[in-house]
């Protein structure tokens, strides 16, 4: 990978900054100053410095994020406090974005990263398999005289907003894809 872009990458300026800042002696690779921004360098084998700061190369990152309610799940707003916001600013340079939605008033789990094949991995249709509890008025959980509910059984079939019909089952996760982070 070019010296440039890998600086690029990380968020220390554009390739034309990087160039500058080469051939003023603020970047060494291996110990030595390089001049030209255009050498190349193994990130997983050679020491990347600058400003006398190792830089430790990231292609990718994911960050687990609590979103807390009244912050939206957006990269960014001009209105509004979103999850982006929310990050240390050492993850700015990665440009991720989250992986999924929470609505504004919704706190839980919610995935950023700047992986794109992951993430489309894991929200795509055709790559989820989707296991829906449905509860509430309409969906089968029926009320028996007294008051008293009745259980509802599984394999009632139900859809997305798409269309796609599932079964669905109480409890149980459908699906057989597990993603290691």
């Amino acid at each position: 990978m070019r010296l440039d872009k890998l600086l690029a990458n990380m968020g220390y300026g554009s390739r034309k900054e990087i160039k500058k800042l080469c051939k003023n002696g603020a970047v060494k690779v291996d110990g030595k100053p390089v001049k030209d921004s255009s050498v190349h360098v193994d990130p997983d084998a050679q020491e990347v410095e600058i400003f006398g700061e190792v830089v430790h190369y990231r292609e990718f990152v994911y960050l687990m994020m609590n979103k807390p309610q009244g912050v939206i799940s957006a990269t960014e707003d001009a209105v509004e406090e979103t999850v982006v916001d929310l990050l240390a600013p050492e993850f700015f340079a990665f440009d991720v974005f989250p992986v999924g939605r929470l609505d504004k008033d919704t706190e839980g789990l919610l995935l950023l990263t700047n992986d794109g094949k992951l993430a489309h991995e894991l929200i795509a249709e055709e790559a989820c398999s989707q296991a829906l509890l449905c509860t509430g008025r309409g969906t089968g959980d029926r009320r028996r005289p007294g008051g008293i509910p009745q259980r509802r059984h599984a394999g009632r079939r139900v859809q997305n907003a798409a269309g796609r019909a599932y079964d669905s089952y109480p409890g149980k996760r459908l699906g057989d894809r597990a993603y290691h982070l």
